[in-house]
């Protein structure tokens, strides 16, 4: 995805209306590529396989349009694969503002080391590793969404560069979906990234027995991925929105073995009144405590056994869920990020 932003010196002065104006991008879209097809525009365009996957030609024509016809102040891309479509031709002339959502590299390593034969592909995340410091490097600004991935953005860079950590905005008060049963539902979203469809796996097998024997009654919502059924589980396609599945008296589980950035599922089960139980390396650049705004457990059993916890324990849950609001009060205030964003964006414009 990659954004282009016009900010005129006259609405930097106002953070909260430029910020509408922001909001309004002009915005191309396209389906990643074949292995195939990366492994081609990889060697053609010289990118990391990752970055080559997601590059667009009619992004690139489509940025190069709006330079031709439009005057900007400075150009915003939306992650790391933003930059594959719009380096060609608005980076090299405009101030660049890169929104990193995770370290590519690092989930590309974590995520190969535990494939079999993954090693082979080593030498593809050393180059990604050496493009996405070089890209910091390059970037006029880099936003992290966490101190840790700030610190490793800077060492990937060795020191090139500007990053700074901002956290993303989210409201801290949401409605809940709507009840899907009586019972106890647990929620767990298993489709898209391989890492979503790991955990999954895992605690489905190794876990969800477990929580059976505790509360037979409990019900494992199962969204996306493979099609799984069992004793207690309902399997459902990803749904269109996200509501539906975080309902009222459900609650979320996140048992991923590979994370970077931030889990935007935490912050909106916090945000809809649903306590969460996570890993955590899920719960990892949240800056949450364990046992406050949410409940860690290392193994499928220990994800069990907190569920077990919550299941039986309505002042627990409320407690979770106060905790988890509070959170999103003092480190994701919408206003605040609107603010912060257009003050860096300003230093980037007047240098």
């Amino acid at each position: 995805m990659t954004l282009v932003a016009p900010v005129t010196s006259s609405r930097l002065s106002v953070a909260n209306s430029a910020l509408a104006d922001l909001c309004k991008p002009q915005l191309v879209t396209g389906v990643p590529h074949s292995l195939v097809a990366s492994v081609i525009g990889s060697w053609r365009h010289r990118l990391p396989l990752g970055i080559a996957r997601h590059r667009q030609e009619t992004v690139v024509r489509r940025v190069e349009e709006l330079l031709a016809a439009e005057s900007f102040d400075w150009v915003h891309c939306e992650q790391l694969q933003a930059l594959g479509g719009a380096i060609e031709g608005a980076v090299s002339r405009l101030p660049l503002v890169l929104r990193a959502q995770n370290i590519e590299s690092d989930l590309w390593r974590a995520s190969v080391l535990r494939r079999r034969g993954g090693r082979l592909l080593l030498p593809w995340v050393r180059r990604m590793a050496r493009w996405e410091g070089a890209a910091v490097g390059r970037a006029a600004l880099t936003l992290a969404l966490s101190a840790e991935d700030g610190a490793r953005l800077r060492r990937l860079s060795r020191g090139a560069g500007r990053v700074e950590v901002q956290a993303v905005p989210f409201p801290a008060d949401l409605p809940p979906g709507s009840r899907v049963s009586g019972g106890s539902d647990v929620v767990l979203f298993a489709g898209g990234w391989w890492p979503n469809r790991d955990g999954a796996t895992w605690f489905v097998e190794d876990g969800w027995p477990e929580v059976r024997r505790q509360c037979s009654g409990a019900t494992l919502r199962l969204f996306g991925g493979a099609r799984v059924g069992g004793d207690g589980i309902e399997w459902s396609q990803a749904p269109e929105r996200s509501d539906s599945a975080l309902a009222e008296g459900s609650i979320l589980v996140v048992p991923l073995r590979v994370a970077s950035g931030i889990r935007m599922k935490i912050l909106e089960a916090w945000s809809r009144g649903v306590p969460v139980v996570a890993t955590p390396v899920a719960a990892s650049g949240l800056g949450a405590t364990a046992g406050v705004e949410f409940l860690a457990g290392e193994t499928p059993l220990e994800i069990a056994r907190e569920l077990g916890r919550l299941l039986s324990d309505s002042r627990l849950r409320a407690n979770l869920v106060e905790a988890g609001r509070k959170h999103l009060q003092v480190h994701h205030d919408p206003s605040q990020w609107a603010d912060r964003y257009l003050s860096l964006a300003e230093s980037v414009v007047r240098s």
